[in-house]
């Protein structure tokens, strides 16, 4: 295609502007620490799609809702007691949230504190371990703040009544924001903790914890608000501060992670920030004693999965991550300064890092039955850790297990526990699930987004984009250039930035439901090298382009034709999504290069190839069925074949342009990911049964899309919308459903070059479901019924600008 390549580019094509990530977020725990006893991992709540609990109680009980608490039963569950128990150890994960909120654990009979043990945002899956004294009737609360959610509880393990723990009511004992308290009155409001500061906080003598005699305190740190990526370090007052990170965080997150620190001088403990700035939320769950049966170590790396990094010994590096549905083995006994036996259990830091898909890690003691429980949950390409405490198996072992993806796995030791010490371990066991299994849609769009959407805080684009416009005027002659001619044109950023806003911007208006809006502004000219390049002339646009604006469109006064353009470095920030809307090009690399000879206004008929190259600044991909070429499909703008009406034009140098009359729509997909469909315009195909969707025509104000996910990774899915000739599709040559398939799975990625290989974190493979490349059979006429991946499809009925269509089996992807 004379459109060239459209290409994706992301950090991986560009250098850094900044460090955003800490490889490993270490818990660090040193000192004397109390005696504990590993718990069988029990799941006490779960309510996600696998509900059994270890015993069935507490299974499928339904989402906690809004200012609503849960009572749940530990003792006498999962190898816990009956009796004689002073806390319990816990693994608590939210899943599925309708509302960002938190949630509280405390001892049922006390009054609830006014604390938080869990930050979450809507639709996220995030654990953090919980240490909490037993309540009335042997069991803890879990109440939740807004919206519903689901939760899942593992017990780790148990600590005895008068044992060298002493759990207490959550009492806040840090609060940075303003207007919001602690337990007396005393570090609130004190604003947030700068970047490379350090703040000293006094825990002795607070919120039930002793004056002396106290060895270390157990915490729930909670970082918010976060400017920037970076993370937190903890450690007792006065000592060193150590190279290692107790929590990690992206901006404007808000998560929480258990410190175990031992006291440090004054009676206070040192929080460090390392980039931007952010509060900090500090809750005090208990305390151990000096001379406890814990043994703290200066933490000390076990397993290190990615290349060229070291563990303490040599051993278990560089071995490669661990793939999904397998278990690796990792030898704790005699390393890191854990004895070679007399060993019952083991804390540890356990780090998710880079994985290539949602999924959960369970660590259990190795020798015994892989356990019905998750101790670490993340999403696509988060670096994310949590403390896990897990008796010694078999051979001085522990395993680790992967439920989905690929993903590298950091371990370090933090401490041990003697056999026969006031702890009992126990083998991960569910205790609570509140899901049910997954038959019927959700009702947010929300929720349906993050079920489907690989990393969707990416992927969302809703705002107003400010485009500065440049031009990019080519010495002759030019060597990257020497195939264009010497013909150069008399182009005018604000006569380009006009034709912008009347032809490219109306098409996002419509395309978005008003969701997003160009706003495109002429800059000024930019005299390049004869040495400089396409990329040279965006990449020095970028540079020069501050806040206000966001985007950049770089043209260059020659006539080539095409463009490349992508999201830049944003696809690499972990979790929460860098606001595209809010920072500019020069920070976060992201812009457009046309050549002239596509966009000057007397050379072009339509805005075709600017509209395609802003869907890539928007994260839209190629959509092709492949194998030879990226532009294989006749109906989708981020294809562009120019099957929607001929227009062509005479080229200032010679030739004929021929381009689609107008852009086309793009697939339903691309706006549902960028966060421009609402409630009740997507539908799920779930189960096996016979179900009739009619699909409303693009933008409409009825369905715009029907999804069959895969039945084993929702990830994967198949998708119908109708695309009737109106509108933008106008001179489509065929109506009627339109059937693609979405993958998002890394094996997908790549397959024709290198324009997909970052799609492990944020681009997708998308394709025509049925037919061969430049043909239409994928859009399934009135009257076709057809079977793509077990999943039945009649188009029974077209009525105006509508499609029926009849649905049934189950997806499974080719």
């Amino acid at each position: 295609m004379s459109h060239g390549a459209g290409l994706i580019w992301s950090k991986q094509d560009r250098p850094l502007n900044r460090s955003l990530r800490a490889l490993v977020s270490i818990m660090m725990l040193a000192g004397c620490l109390a005696a504990v006893t590993p718990a069988a991992r029990v799941s006490a709540t779960d309510s996600a799609t696998d509900s059994a609990t270890i015993d069935g109680l507490f299974a499928g009980t339904g989402r906690i809702g809004p200012g609503l608490t849960r009572n749940l039963t530990v003792t006498g569950r999962g190898g816990v007691p009956d009796s004689g128990v002073g806390a319990v150890a816990l693994n608590v994960t939210a899943t599925g949230p309708s509302l960002g909120g938190y949630l509280t654990v405390w001892p049922t009979g006390a009054a609830r504190p006014s604390a938080s043990n869990l930050n979450f945002t809507a639709g996220q899956t995030i654990p953090n371990m919980v240490v909490v004294p037993v309540g009335d009737g042997g069991q803890i609360s879990i109440f939740n703040f807004s919206g519903s959610v689901d939760v899942v509880v593992d017990v780790l393990g148990w600590f005895p009544v008068r044992g060298s723990f002493t759990g207490l009511t959550p009492a806040r004992l840090m609060e940075t924001r303003p207007q919001l308290h602690t337990i007396d009155g005393l570090f609130n409001g004190t604003g947030a903790i700068g970047q490379g500061l350090s703040r000293d906080l006094t825990v002795l003598g607070r919120g039930g914890v002793p004056t002396s005699g106290v060895g270390a305190v157990a915490l729930n740190v909670t970082a918010t608000g976060s400017t920037l990526g970076g993370y937190l370090t903890v450690w007792p007052t006065g000592d060193g501060r150590p190279t290692a990170s107790n929590l990690n965080f992206t901006p404007g997150q808000s998560i929480p992670n258990m410190v175990i620190v031992p006291v440090g001088a004054g009676g206070k403990i040192s929080i460090f920030n390392f980039a931007g700035s952010v509060d900090v939320v500090v809750d005090v769950l208990g305390w151990f004693p000096v001379g406890s049966s814990f043994t703290g170590l200066t933490p000390a790396r076990l397993m290190e999965t990615r290349p060229q990094l070291n563990t303490i010994d040599g051993l278990f590096n560089g071995t490669g991550p661990i793939g999904q549905g397998l278990t690796r083995n990792l030898t704790v006994l005699g390393r890191g300064g854990v004895p070679g036996n007399g060993v019952g259990a083991v804390a540890l830091n356990v780090t998710a890092t880079g994985p290539t898909l949602g999924g959960y890690l369970t660590v259990w003691p190795t020798g015994q039955g892989k356990p019905k429980a998750s101790n670490l949950n993340f999403t696509p390409g988060q670096s994310i850790p949590n403390m896990v405490i897990v008796p010694v198996g078999s051979g001085g072992q522990i395993s680790i297990f992967n439920a989905a993806g690929f993903t590298d796995v950091v371990v370090d030791v933090l401490g041990w526990f003697p056999v026969g010490s006031s702890f009992t371990g126990l083998t991960p066991a569910r205790l609570v699930d509140t899901r049910g299994m997954l038959t019927q849609p959700p009702a947010d769009i929300g929720t349906i987004r993050n079920l489907l959407v690989l990393r969707p805080e990416l992927h969302q684009m809703a705002g107003t984009d400010a485009v500065a416009v440049w031009v990019c005027d080519v010495p002759t002659p030019s060597t990257p250039y020497a195939g264009d001619g010497p013909t150069r044109l008399s182009l005018d950023p604000d006569a380009i930035a006009a034709w912008a806003q009347l032809n490219a911007a109306p098409y996002f208006d419509t395309e978005s439901s008003a969701r997003y809006h160009a706003v495109f502004s002429g800059m000024g000219h930019i005299a390049l090298t004869s040495s400089d390049g396409p990329d040279s002339c965006r990449q020095k646009a970028e540079a020069l382009t501050v806040a206000p604006f966001t985007n950049v469109l770089a043209v260059d006064n020659t006539t080539r034709q095409g463009g490349r353009a992508g999201p830049g470095t944003i696809s690499q920030f972990d979790g929460s999504n860098l606001n595209v809307f809010a920072v500019s090009p020069s920070e976060t690399l992201r812009g457009m290069w046309v050549g002239g000879g596509s966009i000057a206004p007397d050379q072009f008929p339509a805005a075709n190839v600017l509209v395609h190259e802003m869907g890539h600044a928007l994260h839209w991909p190629h959509n092709f069925i492949g194998p030879a070429s990226e532009y294989d499909d006749p109906v989708d703008v981020m294809s562009g074949s120019p099957a929607n009406g001929r227009c062509s034009k005479p080229i200032v140098g010679g030739g004929t342009w021929t381009w689609p009359c107008v852009p086309q729509n793009t697939m339903a997909f691309n706006r549902f990911a960028a966060g421009w469909i609402s409630d009740g315009q997507v539908q799920l195909q779930l189960t096996g049964s016979q179900k009739d969707f009619t699909l409303d025509a693009p933008m409409g104000a009825g369905l715009q899309m029907v999804v069959a996910p895969d039945t084993t990774n929702p990830k994967v899915m198949l998708t119908l919308e109708a695309r009737p000739r109106t509108g933008a599709d106008q001179y489509q040559t065929t109506e009627g459903v339109a059937a693609y398939i979405v993958d998002q799975r890394p094996t997908e990625c790549g397959s024709l070059g290198s324009f997909f290989s970052s799609c492990i974190s944020s681009f997708r493979r998308q394709y025509q479901a049925i037919g061969s490349p430049n043909g239409t059979a994928h859009v399934l006429q009135l009257g076709t019924t057809t079977v793509i991946g077990g999943v039945s499809i009649s188009v029974t009925a077209h009525v105006g600008d509508s499609f029926t269509v009849s649905i049934s089996g189950t997806f499974t992807a080719p």
